[in-house]
């Protein structure tokens, strides 16, 4: 962020969030960019189908996605980075080697909590952060935590919100506030932008019904010049309830609010195609995604 010149090249390390909202800025801003994932999928949190959409725009944008190839080195060198892979393919494994004027470790966080000496209160913790009960309260009944500390909850700014305002209902009134992560979306925000709320499915799920829509075509894609877009909305009809919905293109991260709303609170599928909304805007397209 306080880099006052950007590199030719440029590595990022881990294909998550972080990762490709960077790239793509990198990228539109002129730079070489390659995104270094371990494992057979970027993205992990979000719905499979979407993200091979995403990969395929950031790859249209000229962006370098090798998956399969954890980083076991970073060397500095005088002209930049050499930055070593392992690369994966079944039993087979061979070193690549790759150079960057910078190298971003955008693979992920633990959280900070060594130096606190929590044993010392009887405050237990795990790999992920610290354990807490539905009431943020942690193994000390005396003690309650919450945010990006604690193993519970996904690491978003709303869900630590919620979880501090939780902690301090239940610190000043006895545990009555349990925490509820019902309908809580999120969004990585490439180009296009891609979000995400409630659960994945694969496009022939038997279990659910899954409505698929390429909406590339779309005149509120096409308007913006957008060459990728589509949606994906998972819908159980024995209850006429929204159970997952995600939307990559223009304006994604607003219009994912409308459906984290009606799963939040647990408005059916029905009432939703009743609504009425602006047009020509990405919520106007929502009645034609389910």
């Amino acid at each position: 962020m306080e880099t006052k010149k950007l590199p030719k090249k440029i590595i990022f390390i881990g294909g998550g969030y972080i990762s490709f909202e960077f790239a793509h800025i990198a990228r539109r801003a002129g730079s070489e960019v390659l995104i270094l994932h371990r494992s057979e999928k970027p993205l992990g949190s979000f719905d499979p189908d979407m993200v091979d959409l995403l990969v395929k725009a950031s790859e249209a944008a000229g962006i370098k996605i090798l998956t399969n190839n954890p980083v076991v080195a970073v060397i500095k060198e005088n002209d930049g980075f050499r930055v070593r892979t392992e690369f994966k393919k079944g039993a087979q494994s061979e070193i690549r080697t790759f150079h960057a004027d910078m190298v971003v470790n955008g693979a992920g966080r633990v959280p900070d909590i060594k130096d606190l000496k929590l044993e010392n209160a009887d405050v237990n913790y795990e790999k992920k952060g610290i354990i807490v009960d539905k009431h943020m309260r942690t193994s000390n009944p005396n003690i309650y935590a919450g945010g990006d500390c604690v193993a519970e909850g996904m690491k978003l700014t709303p869900v630590a919100t919620l979880q501090g305002q939780i902690a301090a209902a239940n610190i000043l009134d006895g545990d009555d506030v349990e925490a509820d992560y019902t309908g809580i979306p999120s969004a990585v925000f490439t180009i296009p932008v891609l979000a995400s709320v409630g659960i994945n499915a694969a496009k022939d799920s038997d279990k659910y019904k899954v409505i698929f829509r390429e909406r590339s075509k779309w005149k509120t894609t096409q308007r913006i010049g957008i060459e990728f877009a589509a949606s994906k909305v998972i819908i159980d009809e024995v209850n006429d309830r929204i159970m997952g919905a995600h939307i990559l293109g223009p304006n994604a991260e607003e219009a994912i609010n409308i459906f984290a709303m009606a799963m939040r609170l647990n408005i059916s599928v029905s009432d939703i195609r009743k609504v009425i909304f602006t047009y020509p805007t990405i919520c106007s397209d929502i009645p034609y995604m389910l």
